[in-house]
């Protein structure tokens, strides 16, 4: 767990700040993985690149911070509202496992949850909430703990809101694919830099 804490995390709920990532790509393909760029709020649906994840994963933003990440993006403001909306038109057109941690103040937006179970993330207690799988996972205290323990029993993962990609590094390390997306295209360098050997000329 302590190797994993050093990863970059994307948030603007903390003092850290984010990557200084002055490259922006829209998407990238490597080994089966894939990375790109797409605004929820926009497609209203997944993108078709994640028909073949076996479990959809993620940690949408907070609502205190979506003007933040918004802002990072560069892109049109939308309406925190309409952002969940799209979250919830996900949930509901899907019959793959999903889970997604939700803070306390938006819980009651979401509907037909099949396990809700209490998960540190970042060193803050929250939601880790289930649909379309009844699955007991055993033991686990850390959104981290949780990603591994869902990289054993699937073969490939869809973030739709994956930040830097810890989700994807995580499936990577048990040798698993990874299907992951984000608003910020700086987001999508990152990952497809960190993790699936993107090169740019300007690059070291």
């Amino acid at each position: 767990m302590t190797k994993r804490r050093t990863n970059p995390y994307h948030s603007s709920l903390t003092s850290i700040n984010p990557l200084d990532i002055s490259f922006e790509i829209e998407k990238f393909e490597s080994n089966g993985n894939i990375v790109l760029r797409n605004d929820l709020c926009s497609m209203k649906k997944l993108p078709d690149e994640f028909r073949n994840c076996d479990i959809l994963y993620s940690e949408p933003a907070w609502k205190s911070g979506y003007e933040k990440f918004i802002a990072r993006a560069k892109k049109e403001q939308s309406q925190y509202q309409e952002y969940i909306m799209a979250i919830n038109d996900v949930i509901l057109h899907e019959k793959r496992p999903i889970w997604i941690i939700l803070g306390s103040h938006i819980l009651s937006k979401f509907k037909k949850l099949d396990q809700i179970i209490p998960i540190n993330l970042h060193g803050y207690m929250t939601n880790l909430c289930g649909w379309n799988d009844l699955h007991d996972y055993g033991t686990f205290k850390t959104n981290y703990d949780f990603v591994a323990k869902l990289a054993e029993k699937f073969s490939c993962v869809g973030d739709f809101c994956a930040g830097y990609g810890n989700t994807g590094r995580i499936f990577q390390e048990h040798q698993k694919k990874f299907i992951l997306s984000d608003i910020n295209g700086n987001c999508i360098y990152q990952i497809a830099k960190s993790l699936m050997g993107y090169k740019m000329i300007t690059d070291d």
